[in-house]
């Protein structure tokens, strides 16, 4: 798994629980962010609904700005370089982190969610761990398959030793 540690907050948990429809909480740029990236709009819906909340957790209404640390307009797949770059990713996840799920076929990372909580951890077999995590996801539905347009809170199992999926995390941020 990589994980994206800590970038998120408990208000953005709080936010992510009242929402339904991913595209209706997720503009192509975060609002109150101004940007000159011509490539910030371009992310999935999944993460662009992802910067909204942590662009939103993280803004200071008395300077105007956010300490959102990730950049805009990424996709999975970049989110994951970009944690690989910064020394963001980890294979266990924490709550607040975001989760970057591989592709079954490839090497590609197809899609970003939040883990709420991390529950426990158990095994399949004596190869196959795995952690009891309840994620907010963007761009799914309550099945937890991609490309569905809901938000919607799952119960999920993520396994380091499956896919290859992996966390990102800031260390020393809630």
């Amino acid at each position: 798994m990589e994980i994206l540690h800590h970038v998120c907050c408990a208000a953005v948990v709080a936010y992510a629980r009242s929402t339904t429809l991913a595209a209706e909480h997720a503009p192509l740029i975060p609002d109150g962010a101004d940007s000159d990236e011509l490539t910030a709009a371009l992310a999935p819906l999944d993460v662009r609904w992802l910067e909204q909340l942590g662009f939103r957790a993280s803004y200071d209404e008395l300077v105007q700005t956010s300490a959102w640390p990730v950049p805009l307009g990424m996709s999975p797949h970049e989110l994951a370089l970009f944690g690989a770059d910064c020394g963001m990713l980890s294979e266990r996840p924490e709550s607040g982190d975001i989760f970057l799920q591989r592709s079954f076929r490839g090497k590609d990372y197809i899609h970003a969610r939040l883990e709420m909580t991390v529950n426990g951890y158990g095994c399949l077999d004596e190869h196959t761990v795995y952690d009891e995590t309840a994620t907010i996801e963007g761009d799914t539905d309550h099945r937890g398959l991609l490309g569905r347009g809901d938000t919607c809170t799952l119960n999920r199992r993520l396994s380091p030793t499956r896919a290859g999926n992996r966390s990102s995390h800031r260390s020393g941020h809630n």
